[in-house]
């Protein structure tokens, strides 16, 4: 994206997401996560990334400028006083490096504990365990008692941020940033975003967000009835 004007780069972010969110297939679900991925891991020139923040307003572009203002505002959360979970029984509690080398490990009992443990870089290792499945992920990324800083390492991971289910448990948690939440809304299905829509718990900017993505979905389907029709 830096590569290219703001203007450009504007607009080829904005036609990123209405591919993803109308064609579905999986290329336009590649470059849309890339791009946002960018944005969530601050890998955007900020400089270049404001410009064209303004270009997107300026053209607009209502998806790109919600969504380039606020998924780009990914400072580090701050992580849960949460206690460490007690691992072995003993009295001796475990240093990370430990707790990280047993989020690897396939014993059941052991890695339970390791998906409430308080710190990030052992739910990163968590995640990448593979005896975790689905619902393991679901779970944590529910905890209400889960910090931000954990609930991010799942929002931001790349297998398990585009599993739909994950992506809605997130979304239903208080404890994820906003940024965090706009960035999943482009991965959920119909029916989930008009959950979303429809849920006065959620955040006005997330049920904004959610309409406009259902009002593309709609478009798309229209415009699929018309070609098909003709």
């Amino acid at each position: 994206m830096e590569s290219l004007l703001p203007t450009d780069a504007a607009a080829l972010f904005q036609a990123l997401l209405e591919r993803a969110v109308r064609a579905r297939d999986r290329e336009s679900k590649i470059l849309s996560e890339t791009a946002l991925l960018c944005l969530l891991r601050a890998q955007w020139n900020a400089i270049h990334l404001e410009a064209t923040r303004g270009a997107a307003a300026d053209a607009g572009f209502d998806l790109a400028t919600l969504l380039l203002a606020n998924v780009s505002d990914s400072a580090e959360p701050s992580r849960s006083t949460e206690p460490v979970p007690n691992y072995t029984g003993d009295e001796r509690p475990l240093t990370l490096g430990e707790r990280r080398a047993i989020a690897r490990k396939q014993d059941r009992q052991i890695l339970s504990r390791a998906m409430v443990d308080p710190h990030p870089m052992v739910i990163a290792r968590v995640l990448e365990n593979p005896r975790v499945s689905e619902s393991d992920v679901i779970y944590m990324a529910s905890r209400r008692r889960a910090s931000p800083a954990v609930l991010r390492e799942i929002a931001t991971h790349e297998k398990w941020r585009l599993n739909r289910r994950v992506a809605f448990s997130l979304l239903c948690n208080p404890a994820l940033p906003m940024g965090l939440c706009l960035s999943l809304l482009p991965n959920l299905d119909p029916p989930r975003l008009l959950d979303i829509v429809s849920d006065g718990a959620s955040a006005g900017l997330v049920r904004h967000v959610a309409a406009a993505l259902l009002e593309l979905r709609e478009k798309s389907c229209q415009h699929s009835v018309k070609t098909t029709d003709t």
